[in-house]
């Protein structure tokens, strides 16, 4: 059974081949997701310390409530 390591690493690993194959920069994936490029950053390294669950709203996020 994979340890959550494993799964927070192929996870990014994943995030970073799809945005690849689809030419997309980290900056422009981050823009698109509302989370800055750093923390995309950590998310492609596989970095158990970022949870996007738990962060507070995005000053980028336009949406109404």
């Amino acid at each position: 059974m994979a340890t959550s390591q494993q799964i927070e690493q192929e996870i990014g690993q994943r995030l970073a081949r799809l945005r690849l194959a689809r030419n997309v920069t980290q900056t422009d994936l981050a823009e698109k997701a509302g989370i800055g490029v750093r923390t995309l950053r950590r998310l492609e390294a596989g970095d158990p310390s970022t949870c996007l669950l738990y962060t507070s709203p995005s000053p980028r996020d336009k949406r109404q409530s």
